[in-house]
């Protein structure tokens, strides 16, 4: 009887083992043993991060020649001259 106990122990296990290791990640498209990967899924983290900090870099590079572009730009234009009016006066006719 313990013989049988200890066998249907082992086979559940080995089962759960094999659902949650093996199958659940087939379905969901992700890697075999999860269990054995947890310092992959902190590198791939910290790889994501890095990737943001490049990105965020890379867009405020741009930024700035782009700034500094338009600086120049501004430099080398003559602004041009407005023409100055005189402002219109108020006149009131004088009735006689």
């Amino acid at each position: 009887m313990f013989q049988v106990l200890v066998e249907l122990t082992l086979i559940v296990l080995s089962l759960l083992i094999l659902g949650t290791q093996v199958i659940i990640p087939m379905v969901k498209g992700g890697p075999y043993f999860p269990f054995l990967r947890r310092d992959l899924k902190k590198a791939e983290e910290d790889l994501r991060e890095a990737q943001a900090e490049v990105e965020t870099a890379t867009i405020e590079v741009e930024t700035k020649a782009t700034v500094e572009k338009a600086t120049a730009l501004r430099k080398t234009v003559e602004p041009v001259p407005v023409a100055k009016t005189k402002p219109k006066r108020k006149t009131t006719r004088r009735r006689m």
